[in-house]
């Protein structure tokens, strides 16, 4: 049943966490997904989800441009750099 109200995005079956949460009640999912679905295959509803999707991809790299940059390797944790055995020394 929750798969039926997945959406199809770059190739793959994405379905949205809303559903997910609702699988812990399935009846109440399986009702959903019956009146749902004729609005999630209407034309204009799809045309919609088609926006919306283009107006997040189109912030993506904003968003990024605002992120840290990874290190370029993990630290290492504070007994290892200190030449130790790896045990945790107390503060």
């Amino acid at each position: 049943m929750l798969a039926t109200l997945g959406t199809t995005v770059a190739g793959q079956v994405f379905v949205p966490g809303l559903y997910r949460m609702l699988a812990s009640w399935p009846a109440f999912l399986a009702h959903v997904a019956t009146v749902l679905r004729p609005h999630l295959d209407d034309a204009a509803t799809r045309a919609a989800g088609q926006r919306l999707l283009a107006a997040v991809d189109a912030e993506i790299p904003r968003v990024f441009s605002t992120l840290p940059s990874m290190p370029a390797r993990p630290p290492m944790p504070s007994a290892r750099r200190a030449g130790g055995s790896g045990k945790m020394r107390p503060a």
